[in-house]
Formats: C-alpha cells, structure tokens, sequence
C-alpha cells in the first residue's frame, strides 16, 4: 500500500517533470513526516553535495505534509551522499518516471 506520504510526492514529482523537461528520475527518500525528494536534472551545474530546499506543506495544493527538495546532475546520482538523516540510496525508491 502507498503511505499518503508518496501519493503527495509522486504528485508533486509529476508536476515538477511536467514543467521541467530535462528531469530525468526524481527518488524518494524514506521519511514519515516530510516529503524528501531528489531530482535529476541535466541541466543543474556540478555540485559536491545534495543541499535540499524545504517548504512548508500546501494543502490545497495536493501537497498536506512539508517537503524539501534536491537538484542534482545524473552522473551525481548514487555517487553523492544524502543530506543528514535522510537514509541512503538503497532505502530511497525511484517515484518517477513510473517503471515502464
């Protein structure tokens, strides 16, 4: 069963790859109060960590727990460690795009 918690995300990540067209894969790390996403997207600049971005929840958009996101490179993906607290690879789950 999907927790309420990534119905919210994978809302939120269909709408971000909607108006973002270089997203390539967005991963959702366990957590269960807060949205906790990682975007691939080719065209951010290099970093040398995930430094998410957090907001506050927005119930009348479709999105009632708070959530912070990530933008990071593909070549970053898996290679960079998650923020403090967040888990690791092996525990985050691709949301999106779906599994074909």
């Amino acid at each position: 069963m999907i927790s309420e918690i990534e119905l919210a995300a994978r809302r939120l990540a269909t709408a971000n790859a909607e108006s973002e067209p270089n997203l390539e894969a967005v991963y959702l790390f366990p957590s269960d109060h807060q949205i906790r996403l990682v975007e691939v997207d080719r065209s951010m600049s290099s970093s040398d960590m995930i430094l998410p971005f957090y907001f506050p929840p927005d119930p009348e958009g479709g999105i009632p727990f708070p959530s912070a996101l990530a933008l990071i490179r593909p070549e970053e993906e898996r290679r960079l460690s998650p923020p403090d607290g967040w888990g690791t690879w092996d525990e985050a789950r691709r949301i999106w795009p779906e599994d074909e």
